[in-house]
């Protein structure tokens, strides 16, 4: 997990020790239709890494003629290609991160950073916490 999920655990444990072993995370998963984009992203990349380094011999394979425009595009433009995977791998990270960071005392929400668009200040999760904590105690 992340260093703001290590500091908030540790923040939480120091201030009440009976959650400690007691706070865990868990991965929020993407939209599913943002998963296929990602995997078909990745393909694209597989795709285009295959192009150019099998070059004109793929294209033949594939019934292509060594003086097809697709050929000639792809031999007279590999560095842009390279770096359009470079591009690919990047779109298809960003595609399954959701920037979540949900936290959850007995299956209720106190706080949510998807629905803020900010991560929680310290304080705010202590006033949260603390009633419920109280009763620990």
């Amino acid at each position: 997990m992340g260093k703001n999920f290590e500091r908030l655990r540790n923040m939480l444990e120091t201030r009440f020790p009976a959650l400690i072993g007691n706070i865990s995370a868990e991965v929020y998963p993407p939209p599913p239709m943002a998963e296929l984009a990602a995997q078909i992203t990745g393909y694209l990349q597989l795709f285009l890494l295959a192009c150019l380094f099998m070059g004109k011999s793929l294209f033949r394979f594939l019934g292509f003629k060594d003086d097809s425009p697709v050929v000639k595009f792809v031999e007279e433009n590999k560095t842009m290609l390279l770096f359009g995977c470079f591009a690919l791998n990047n779109i298809a990270a960003n595609l399954t991160k959701t920037g979540a960071f949900e936290i959850l005392v007995d299956d209720q929400l106190v706080f949510s950073k998807l629905e803020a668009h900010r991560f929680p200040r310290g304080q705010e999760i202590l006033d949260a916490l603390s009633p419920r904590m109280d009763l620990l105690e």
